[in-house]
C-alpha cells in the first residue's frame, strides 16, 4: 500500500510488487472484503481503506462487501460509495451472532471438515455475484481481503489474477491465543479450530497467484510453508497526509490507543502497555460512548482512561 511519512513518498502498490507479467498503468481491481472499509473505526478496516485510497489513485475499484446486520448498513454503504462509487453490500446472518447462538454455532462446527472461520465468512448471494461479475465483466486482478474470504471463490472460474490480503496469518493467532487462554472452553474450541484453518490458509497460499503479508515474522511462515507462493510484505503504514500532528508541543508521558473495545486482544493490549505508558493510558474506541465502555467493559475501563 501507499505509505507516506514526512521524508518519503512510497508508491510501491501491493499488486505492482509482484511483478505479474504486463501489469498495466491502469487497471481494473476487484476487492472482496469480510467489511466496508469506510468509516474506518478499527485496525482492519483502516488497512483496507488505506490501500484502497492508495490504489484509487490510479486504478478503477469495485467492491464486493459482507455486512454485520447489527451496523446501519445504509449509512456505511453511502459513506463507502462517496470513495468507490461500485459497492455491493451482502448482509451476513453469521456476523451478528451474539452470546448462546454463536457458541452453539461454534460448537457445531468442530463436528465438520471445515474451520468456523469458513463456515461463518461464506454468503451464497456473493458468492452468485462474483460468479455473475467475473464471467460477464473483464477485470485486472481480485484482491480478496483475509484468507477466510477466499472461501466465496471456492469452485468459480478464475481467469483473472487473484490476490490475498493477510492482515494476520491467521491459523498462528488462533495456535496462540489456544496456548495462552485461560478459559477450557474457549481453549478446546481454537486448539480444534486452528488446525482446520490452518490447511485451509496453507491452501490458498499454494493456489492464488499473490499473497501480501504486514509483517516479515509472517512473510517467513508463508515462505517456510508455500515456498513457491508470489509473497510481499506490505506493512500497514500512517498517511500523515490524512493525519497531521495538530500544532504546539505533545503533552509528555501520554498514549493514546485507539483499538476497538469488544476485542480480547484489546485488553491484552491495555495490560501490557498500561502500567508502562507513564502518567497516562487513553483508550479510543469510536464505536461506542465513553459511558458505555465504562459499563460495559470493566477489565478495560480499570486501567485505562476511556475516550469517545
Amino acid at each position: 500500500m501507499g505509505v507516506k511519512s514526512r521524508n518519503v513518498d512510497i508508491e510501491s502498490d501491493t499488486l505492482n510488487g509482484m511483478n505479474f507479467a504486463g501489469t498495466p498503468d491502469h487497471m481494473k481491481i476487484l476487492f472482496v472484503t469480510p467489511y466496508v472499509p469506510s468509516p474506518p473505526t478499527f485496525g482492519g478496516q483502516r488497512r483496507i481503506h488505506g490501500l484502497m485510497r492508495a490504489l484509487s489513485k490510479r486504478h478503477a475499484l469495485s467492491l464486493l462487501a459482507l455486512h454485520n446486520p447489527i451496523d446501519p448498513i445504509d449509512e456505511w454503504r453511502e459513506r463507502t460509495r462517496g470513495f468507490y462509487p461500485d459497492t455491493e453490500l451482502f448482509v451476513q446472518p453469521a456476523f451478528g451472532l451474539q452470546g448462546r447462538a454463536k457458541r452453539t454455532a461454534q460448537l457445531r462446527s468442530l463436528f465438520g471438515l471445515r474451520s468456523w472461520d469458513a463456515i461463518s465468512h461464506r454468503n451464497e448471494a456473493m458468492v452468485s455475484r462474483l460468479r455473475e461479475r467475473l464471467a460477464r465483466e473483464t477485470w485486472d486482478a481480485v484482491v480478496v481481503e483475509f484468507a477466510q474470504m477466499t472461501v466465496n471463490l471456492t469452485g468459480l472460474p478464475r481467469g483473472v489474477p487473484c490476490v490475498v490480503d493477510e492482515h494476520n496469518v491467521e491459523y498462528d493467532l488462533q495456535r496462540r491465543s489456544a496456548t495462552s487462554s485461560s478459559n477450557p472452553l474457549r481453549r478446546t474450541f481454537l486448539e480444534a479450530n486452528w488446525r482446520k484453518l490452518r490447511r485451509e490458509e496453507l491452501a490458498v497460499w499454494r493456489t492464488f497467484d499473490g499473497v501480501s503479508v504486514t509483517s516479515p515474522r509472517d512473510l517467513a511462515i508463508v515462505q517456510a510453508h508455500a515456498p513457491q507462493a508470489r509473497c510481499v510484505l506490505s506493512p500497514n503504514g500512517v498517511d500523515l497526509d490524512e493525519f497531521t500532528p495538530p500544532p504546539g508541543a505533545p503533552e509528555p508521558d501520554t498514549v493514546i490507543f485507539s483499538a476497538r473495545t469488544t476485542i480480547f486482544q484489546t485488553r491484552t493490549a491495555c495490560a501490557f502497555c498500561s502500567p508502562i505508558s507513564g502518567r497516562s493510558f487513553w483508550l479510543h474506541d469510536r464505536r461506542c460512548s465513553c459511558a458505555s465502555s465504562v459499563r460495559c467493559r470493566p477489565r478495560i475501563s480499570s486501567r485505562c482512561n476511556l475516550l469517545t
